[in-house]
């Protein structure tokens, strides 16, 4: 017996998710708030070599960048959005990641 997908259920599941995710995405004030709920990396953590480190950090720009994207249009419009992810959050943070590098282990 095969199981059949509902394809209005699963619209209505997925339209959900989206829903939420933008529900809870847009209530963000403040880039700030933004930056701590999404980007998660430690500085101070070696993650075992510095190859994993940058993969590390790599992923949690990755996932701040979509986010913060979004956030920028819903807050400022579609305009230099993609410039203000880059100056408000992807270059400090690599600047930031720059001074903490750490010597090859």
């Amino acid at each position: 017996m095969e199981d059949k997908i509902d394809k209005k259920a699963l619209k209505e599941v997925m339209t959900s998710i989206v829903e939420n995710r933008n529900k809870e995405l847009y209530a963000i004030q403040t880039r700030e708030e933004l930056e701590k709920k999404y980007f998660h990396f430690d500085f101070n953590n070696d993650y075992g070599n510095n190859v994993q480190r940058l993969r590390k950090f790599i992923d949690s720009i990755e996932l701040l960048k979509h986010f913060a994207r979004d956030w920028e249009k819903e807050k400022f419009g579609f305009t230099c959005c993609v410039d203000r992810v880059y100056q408000y959050y992807i270059n400090p943070l690599c600047k930031k990641f720059e001074q903490t590098r750490k010597e090859d282990l």
